[in-house]
């Protein structure tokens, strides 16, 4: 069967999709996080991964992000969307506001790779093609969008601290868990992938209330209905 997209993606995005059937699934670096959801979208065939299992239950860093983008690649998708919770790094930036990711940061990474490639050429690790697209979507739909935004990646399963906040602030818009990995796999694989980050919540230190993972889940629930809207259009 061919597949329009990939998705992947948090707690319940598999209830965006329609006539949805699901199997189980295995790959040479094990078992993706959860099972495949094949489903529709605008009459599109549809695969989605939900990144942190069916029950919510896997903490950021033990994703196996290998299987899962590897998933995808046995099942011949060539075009992938990520959708994650980010925190903004700026106060422009708002909670409930998209961004379509351009460029990010991780200066601590775990060695991920599938093919021992030397040197992986990331100078565009995000498909302008698929960006570009979104972008042209979410103005049509009057969405509230960053088109550019740097990414900083953090291993988690903890929030940042005032002072890590600060410094990268400086060199960064968004801070989150989970996408990265996601996106360096997928250009290993010759997959366009793109980045939908959900701002969730202003990091550690930029407003006087405090984080919480609850806090995230809402935002994300709430916004499930707007970015099944966008998916669609796109």
């Amino acid at each position: 069967m061919k597949i329009d997209l990939g998705l992947i993606g948090g707690y319940n995005l598999d209830k965006i999709l329609e006539k949805k059937s699901s199997f189980s699934f295995k790959t040479k670096f094990g078992k993706p996080s959860s099972k495949i959801y094949l489903g529709e979208l605008a009459n599109k065939k549809i695969a989605l991964i939900l990144r942190h299992g069916e029950k919510n239950k896997i903490l950021p860093h033990e994703i196996n992000h290998q299987a899962n983008i590897f998933s995808f690649y046995q099942l011949g998708v060539k075009k992938l969307i990520a959708i994650c919770a980010a925190g903004s790094l700026r106060k422009e930036i708002k909670p409930g506001d998209f961004v379509f990711c351009s460029d990010f940061i991780w200066l601590n990474p775990q060695p991920l790779t599938f093919k021992k490639i030397k040197h992986l050429d990331l100078t565009e690790p995000f498909s302008e093609n698929l960006r570009e697209k979104l972008i042209r979507v979410a103005k049509k739909l009057k969405i509230k969008f960053h088109q550019k935004g740097v990414y900083w990646q953090t291993l988690g399963p903890r929030f940042e601290t005032k002072a890590e906040i600060n410094l990268m602030k400086h060199f960064a818009h968004l801070v989150g868990m989970t996408s990265l990995p996601e996106i360096i796999l997928a250009n290993e694989l010759g997959i366009e992938i793109a980045t939908i980050a959900v701002v969730s919540n202003y990091a550690c230190g930029l407003t006087k209330e405090k984080i919480s993972h609850q806090e995230v889940e809402k935002m994300m629930k709430g916004k499930q209905l707007v970015l099944k809207k966008l998916l669609q259009k796109l």
